[in-house]
């Protein structure tokens, strides 16, 4: 699981997600938008009860490329960094919202994607939002090794975003 979590006094429960992908510069010219899909699966970890009622996540680009240069079981100190990062955007969850699918669509994506020199972006995801008491939720989200749901993807897309469009079809079908 890809956990995020942060803690008001001792950030040494904090957690972060490094996101990895690989992507074809010649999908990236014509591209009019990138969004990441989430999908939130339960920790097991903290209770709800402890966080706001919607909880704000924050997503961020790695911008020094020899930073993504990291273990894929990497420790905190080896992980690339807020400061070796930009953010570019930010998206909300409900605290009751502990599985489903979670979309984070930003212009500022799509820049970052389209600036990238090496083949290779690297996205890290925290949660801004603190907890209200000790032991809060620690939200996680499914990776690319969960026996259940699908890990994360990067949708590079070209024309209308697929919701869109689906929405125009409904309407002229009625």
């Amino acid at each position: 699981m890809l956990l995020a979590k942060t803690v008001a006094k001792d950030n040494s429960f904090d957690r972060r997600a490094l996101l990895s992908f690989r992507i074809n510069r010649e999908d990236l010219d014509q591209a009019t938008y990138a969004r990441l899909r989430l999908y939130a699966v339960p920790s097991g970890f903290g209770y709800a009860a402890y966080l706001p009622q919607t909880n704000r996540f924050a997503v961020y680009g790695v911008t020094n490329e020899l930073a993504e240069d990291f273990p894929r079981d990497c420790q905190w100190a080896q992980a690339p960094t807020l400061e070796n990062s930009v953010k570019l955007g930010t998206f909300e969850i409900p605290r009751s919202k502990q599985a489903g699918f979670t979309w984070f669509l930003s212009e500022p994506l799509l820049e970052f994607l389209k600036t990238d020199t090496t083949g290779l972006v690297t996205l890290i995801l925290v949660r801004e939002t603190t907890e209200t008491h000790y032991h809060g939720l620690v939200h996680a989200f499914a990776n690319d090794t969960h026996p259940h749901h699908s890990g994360p993807v990067l949708d590079i897309g070209h024309g209308e975003l697929p919701s869109k469009r689906a929405a125009a079809a409904g309407r002229g079908a009625r």
